[in-house]
This record gives structure tokens, sequence and C-alpha cells, in this order.
């Protein structure tokens, strides 16, 4: 069933059109009414999430994502952020204010190419992971690089081959709450592998990007820090999404835009800006702003973002994060060390309880929709051990 009927085609241009006026916006100098830039950049978004489709499921579902994400960005950088005044390049020296427009538009591409800060003055560097050594050649960092690629088309492989296997994830199939079969919880738990086809997509675009990049000699080795932490450090709801995960939403998430509804709830309600309560409310909030941000590829995917688990899938996320800080809290009172090995192991254990059983809730009317059998249905490894096999 095609869900996206009654909807126009996606009009790249219209796509295009948005970005350059978002760029024009961050490039033009300090103005009051540069917040006029993101009226028509913030309608376009909309239009395009809601109104239109790429008549894919993987498609719709990632630029629908990627286009909310751009309307909190441009919130931030348009209204919230004087950014010329207050983001500064690592080593920039004086205003770029003061500089010529076609400095300011190199600027503001830097700007809105660097969604997780990498460069940038207010980069989390106690979050993102450790950067390539100064000392890395290009020859060297390009290398290493084609030799991840390769080691991420691998793995895509091997992980479409679970994903095919798996009943749940065909159009036709059973759902993934189904335990008919006895088998509900194994699939639930296979159903992890649209995680890791997510982890790799968005891992080598980043790996061409930067090859390219640092090919071409417009950037350095050293400007591009890996994209995802070390799965060994998700021991816990928190980290995964704080430390392993991508951060390229962490800005969207944690912007002037949570700062400014902090501040003001603090005010109403007479709560300190460091108590356990604001604290909650901080993460409840930027929860809510990273499932409005996944609700609009639902949107863009299907008739009604309210049919796709998205919007609840990450809402549900500060619940899980509620109950860690819980269990962790009475752990410490009872001696109970948190960076033992033991403690580690049970907390990956967790996690991946957690995310197998939960998972299901965004990716099951995915799978209705065929969003997983968009992709190639064969496996090239399979294929080279059947031919191998066969001439034994």
């Amino acid at each position: 069933m095609d869900a996206t009927k009654g909807k126009f085609d996606f009009p790249w241009t219209l796509f295009l059109l948005a970005h350059t006026i978002y760029l024009l916006g961050v490039s033009v100098k300090p103005s009051p009414y540069r917040c006029l830039f993101f009226v028509p950049f913030s309608s376009i978004c909309i239009y395009l999430t809601y109104y239109t489709s790429l008549r894919d499921p993987v498609g719709d579902y990632g630029m629908g994502a990627y286009l909310m994400t751009q309307f909190f960005a441009a919130l931030d950088f348009l209204i919230l952020t004087d950014v010329q005044k207050e983001l500064k390049l690592m080593g920039q020296k004086g205003s770029v204010a003061d500089k010529p427009l076609k400095t300011r538009l190199v600027w503001g591409l830097k700007l809105l190419g660097s969604p997780r800060g990498v460069g940038w003055t207010y980069v989390p560097t106690s979050i993102i992971p450790t950067p390539p050594k100064p000392s890395t050649t290009r020859r060297q960092f390009i290398v290493s690089r084609l030799l991840e690629l390769a080691a991420n088309l691998l793995l895509y492989d091997l992980n479409g081959f679970v994903m095919r296997a798996n009943p749940c994830m065909r159009a036709n199939g059973p759902s993934f709450w189904d335990t008919g079969s006895g088998w509900g919880w194994r699939w639930r738990a296979a159903g992890l592998s649209y995680t890791v086809a997510a982890w790799i997509n968005v891992n080598v675009l980043h790996i061409l990007y930067s090859v390219l990049s640092v090919g071409l000699g417009a950037t350095e080795p050293r400007e591009w820090t890996p994209l995802y932490g070390r799965l060994w450090d998700a021991y816990t709801v928190r980290r995964f999404w704080g430390r392993v995960w991508h951060q390229m939403m962490r800005r969207v998430a944690h912007s002037p835009v949570l700062s400014r509804c902090v501040n003001l709830t603090s005010r109403r309600l007479g709560l300190p800006l460091q108590s356990r309560i604001t604290e909650f409310f901080c993460l409840f909030l930027a929860f809510f702003i990273s499932a409005v941000i996944h609700s609009g590829g639902d949107a863009m995917m299907l008739t009604d973002w309210r049919q796709g688990g998205s919007f609840l899938f990450f809402a549900l996320q500060p619940f899980a994060i509620a109950f860690e800080d819980m269990v962790m809290s009475l752990g410490r009172k009872m001696g109970v060390s948190g960076n033992s090995t033991t403690v580690k192991t049970f907390g990956l254990l967790w996690a991946f309880l957690w995310f197998s059983n939960m998972l299901p809730v965004m990716i099951d009317i995915k799978a209705r929709q065929g969003f997983f059998q968009t992709g190639p249905q064969i496996s090239v490894i399979l294929g080279l051990c059947c031919g191998m096999t066969s001439a034994l």
C-alpha cells in the first residue's frame, strides 16, 4: 500500500532554495531582521515534510527527520543565537561580521556543515570521540578511512542477511509483537539489525565525505572526528545516546531552544536551575525535541505522523534513563562501583534488553510499509560462500 498517496512529488528545486535562504540567513551581517529568514525556510521545511514524498519509505523517513532537524537548527541560528557574535571557529581571530560577504558565506557553510560543532569553540569535547592525531598525514587518513569503509560494507552485507531472515521485517510478515510462534522475543532482538543498518548508512556517508574533503585538500584530517563512540561505552541508555550514538542533534536538542524553555519554566515554578527536577525537565525536553524531529520522518513516510511510532519511542527514552539513575544511586549507597567490569557487563545487557524491546515501537510500522525491502535483497558474501561450497 502506498502510504504517500495524495502527496506531491518532492521538489528538489524548492529544497535547494530553502538551503540557500538558510545560508544567506547566517551569512548576512548581524541584524535584528535576521529572524525574517526563518519564516520562508521553516515554511518550506514544513511543506516538504508534510505534503511531499520521494516515493521511497527509506528516503522519506530520512528526509523528513533531516528537514525537522534543520527546522530546529534554524530556530537556533536565525532567531535565538546571534551566530556571528556568539559562535567562533577554532583559531578564529576577530569577528566574522567585519569580513567580506564571500568570507561570511564560507563561514556560514562551515557552520551549517558541522552539526556536532567539530572545529568550533562550542564543540562538546568531553563527549565527541577523539579526533585523528595532528601528525596524521592525508595519505594515512585516507587509507585508514578506506579500510573502515570496507569493514562497514562487509558488516552491512552480513547485517542485511539478518534483516532478510527476520519475518517481522517483511511487508507482509507478522508483527514484532506476535508471540504465536514463540519466536517473538528473538525476532525483536534481531530487530536491532535496523540500528546497525542506520549506524552503517550514516557512517559510510561520513567516511565518503571525509575522504573526498581531505583528498581535495579542503579540510585537514584532524577536522574529521569519528562519528560514533565505542560500543563498550553503551552500558546505560544515557551513555548510548550521549556518547556512543552520533551527536549530530546535540546542539539542536541542547540549544538555546532548550535553555530558554528551562529558564522560563524554572522562573515560573520557582525552581533552582541546578535542581534535580530541572535536570530531569531538561532531559525530557531534549528527548521531546528528538521525538518531534523523528516524527517528521513518519509524517513524510506516512499520511499522518501519528501512525508511526517514532514519537513514542523517543518519548520513552528519558523514563529508562530516570530508572537507571535511580538504580545507580541505590547502588552507590550500597557501595557498588559503577566502573567495574561486572557492572558494565550487566549494564550492556540491560541496554540490549531495553532497545530490543522498545525498538519495535518505531520499526513495526516501517516494516509494514516495506521499509526493509527497498535495499539490496542479496548477499555478496553469502553468494561467494555458496559458490565456493558448490565448487567443492
